[in-house]
């Protein structure tokens, strides 16, 4: 039986046959009484008449009680609770609830996620495929377009032209070819989805009229994982410009084409997450003396289960546009830019912010920062604060970095996050459940590296590309290519395809291929045939594969080269407690010191006329 024969109010216990019903939360209630329940959870109540009333709904078993139905739910466990399991020290101090009240709640997310579905997501699903084929009529005749205003220029020049003509139109048919091939990709998946969605809408039509509790509240929500899809590609093709016809200096002179990515528009919501920590801590320093002899000069010499690791939304993240060389033994060295004999600084950026540690540049005048409290600023090369923002948790971030499309990514500790700025609005790109993530950077060709610990102590890198992710862990031995300490593994991506992470535990810049194959370790250089301790925190690449991290130890700058041989330091800049290093388009080096609050800007190569 549901009912006694003698209805009472569920609150003040009142014999009273003319009660009213709550058909939310299942109970009995007087008149006088109504009002209090009403006001009482965070939920939506629906007040009928004793005749409305539902009947109670299907309480599940308890597991560890036989035969004892769960009539309240705990909040700290996030599972059923019969009356023996809350009367037990099982649950002591924890939150809970009466099960209608979760189920309530349960319910309410199936409503509006149906409604959602129905409403915003499914007909969005039927006007995307139109949309693709029209863009990509679009694309094929401005790319018509620009061939022949690439043709014009090439019948006014001159025959040694003609190597500078074929490299320009390979890199533009390469610019086409990605985006038909993600045009094509997008409208392949949103197809393949809107089964899917219709599908979904069905379950969840049934779903919201069950009065089977265990099954409603079991419910796991896909609506996120269908929005990811309801991003608008932009078509941007590459602009040609002109220049004067001068033969020395034909290659700058001629024109170029630009090259941007291939980029989606976020046009729906993003959902919002709800282990507090700081930024990974760094080696402490050893007693070692710093050595006045150093020299200047060169001395002579697995995947994650799904339910543990979700997929990152790849239309979140900037698309591969070109190939990046993926081996330096392959790849041709790129114009090197000579490095000068006495570095300079050429600015000194006061931020502000106590223990500066992270900088991430949006142009070559703009940087990111991040000290000891939960804002992230942006200054200009004046000191200007031109904008902050607040982590999602109030906590600091423990790394940050820029895409390039220039959105903001930075690591949320507590919620175990790696988050996206855009226009304001944070977009969360990646939740883990049994890694943390520690130090994060973004690749020329859109991917994004996270290294991430786990809690039983390991240590490893993973690629997040558009459509998929990659391991980065051990070495063909089998052994682990990072350390698994507390301390900080800051991390670079060269040109050329490498990973570069300062492992500050282990005293050492650990290189892998772009596929992962372990290359070589950089332990420090030798100076006077006596070797120096080495204790790498930031670490960055520029524009001639050179890696260059920053050693607490003895406050200097180490160059080496992408193959792992030592170029030179830079110890001359007044340099103090440095942290967190990047480099711009000119190969200028940024550089934190952490208890100044200051970026210092050095020149450290020469300037290409």
């Amino acid at each position: 039986m549901y009912y006694s024969k003698t209805p009472q109010c569920a609150l003040c216990d009142t014999p009273n046959p003319q009660l009213s019903y709550c058909n939310k939360c299942y109970v009995d209630l007087c008149e006088t009484c109504v009002e209090k329940h009403v006001s009482s959870y965070s939920v939506k109540h629906r007040i009928v008449t004793f005749k409305e009333r539902k009947k109670e709904p299907k309480y599940p078993k308890c597991s560890r009680h036989i035969g004892r139905p769960c009539k309240r739910f705990c909040l700290t466990c996030n599972i059923p609770s019969c009356g023996q399991c809350y009367s037990s020290y099982e649950h002591k101090g924890h939150y809970l609830v009466e099960f209608f009240v979760n189920l309530a709640k349960a319910r309410e997310e199936i409503s509006t996620d149906l409604q959602e579905l129905e409403n915003s997501i499914y007909p969005e699903y039927q006007k995307f495929a139109p949309y693709i084929s029209s863009l990509r009529t679009n694309l094929k005749k401005d790319s018509r377009k620009l061939a022949n205003d690439l043709n014009k220029r090439r019948e006014e020049l001159i025959r040694e032209i003609d190597d500078i003509i074929n490299k320009l139109t390979s890199d533009f048919v390469d610019v086409k070819n990605n985006f038909l091939f993600a045009l094509n990709k997008q409208e392949h998946k949103i197809k393949q989805t809107v089964p899917e969605v219709i599908q979904s809408i069905e379950e969840l039509k049934k779903l919201s009229n069950s009065n089977d509790g265990c099954l409603v509240s079991e419910y796991i929500s896909r609506n996120a994982e269908f929005r990811m899809l309801l991003n608008e590609i932009e078509v941007c093709l590459p602009i040609f410009t002109p220049g004067k016809l001068n033969k020395k200096k034909f290659w700058r002179q001629f024109g170029s084409l630009s090259l941007p990515s291939v980029e989606t528009e976020n046009h729906t919501n993003n959902i919002e997450s709800s282990e507090t920590s700081q930024s990974p801590p760094v080696q402490p320093l050893p007693d070692v003396p710093q050595s006045p002899e150093r020299n200047p000069s060169p001395p002579v010499l697995h995947l994650p289960d799904v339910a543990q690791f979700p997929v990152m939304n790849p239309f979140l993240l900037p698309q591969p546009l070109l190939d990046v060389p993926q081996s330096p033994e392959t790849t041709p060295s790129p114009p090197l830019r000579p490095l000068l004999d006495v570095p300079q600084i050429l600015k000194a950026i006061d931020t502000g912010s106590a223990n500066l540690s992270s900088v991430a540049l949006l142009s070559d005048e703009e940087l990111w920062t991040t000290g000891n409290d939960c804002i992230i600023t942006l200054h200009n090369l004046q000191g200007q604060l031109l904008q902050s923002v607040q982590t999602k948790s109030g906590i600091k971030p423990s790394d940050i970095a820029v895409t390039w499309n220039g959105d903001l990514v930075y690591i949320d500790p507590p919620f175990r996050t790696v988050n996206k700025i855009v226009n304001t609005q944070v977009q969360e790109l990646l939740t883990l459940r049994e890694w943390r993530p520690r130090h994060v950077c973004c690749t020329i060709s859109g991917d994004i590296l996270v290294v991430m610990v786990s809690d039983d102590k390991q240590t490893k890198v993973v690629r997040y590309y558009a459509y998929g992710s990659k391991e980065i862990q051990f070495n063909d031995k089998g052994d682990p290519l990072y350390s698994s300490g507390q301390y900080s593994l800051y991390i670079s991506s060269n040109r050329n395809g490498d990973i570069c992470v300062a492992d500050n535990e282990a005293g050492a810049v650990v290189v892998v291929s772009d596929s992962g194959k372990f290359r070589f370790t950089y332990t420090g250089s030798q100076t006077n045939n006596r070797k120096l301790s080495f204790i790498p925190v930031g670490i960055a690449t520029d524009g001639s594969f050179r890696i260059l991290t920053s050693d607490r130890l003895t406050n200097c700058i180490h160059i080496i080269d992408q193959n792992g041989e030592f170029l030179r330091y830079i110890d001359n800049c007044d340099l103090d407690d440095l942290w967190g290093l990047c480099v711009d388009t000119k190969d200028n080096l940024f550089v934190t010191e952490w208890k100044k609050g200051q970026v210092k800007k050095i020149q450290y190569c020469e300037e290409i006329n």
